[in-house]
């Protein structure tokens, strides 16, 4: 059951992203009980001047550097749509 609200939601989020004139990413760092850093993911968009931001993802990374916690956003966004994340990346490579 909770599988299948996942599934219809990150449809909706995909829709979002679809439809938005400008989509971001931020990220988020929390430590468990076990003192474990997790990174958590949310993408935030803005259609027609609504600004929504939605869960993506958390995921924990065995040490809080720029490579495992490039390589948590990668692991991430590899469940998105492989149409939304080109939505996603393509301005960010046009502006190098």
């Amino acid at each position: 059951f909770i599988r299948s609200i996942a599934t219809i939601e990150r449809g909706n989020t995909e829709e979002l992203i679809k439809d938005a004139r400008f989509v971001g990413l931020l990220m988020d760092r929390s430590t468990d009980s076990s003192v474990k850093e997790e990174e958590l993911l949310y993408i935030q968009t803005c259609t027609e001047g609504r600004v929504a931001v939605r869960f993506a993802g958390i995921d924990a990374v065995e040490k809080a550097d720029a490579e495992h916690i490039t390589s948590a956003i990668s692991g991430l966004m590899d469940s998105v749509d492989e149409e939304c994340l080109c939505l996603l990346l393509v301005p960010l490579m046009e502006q190098r």
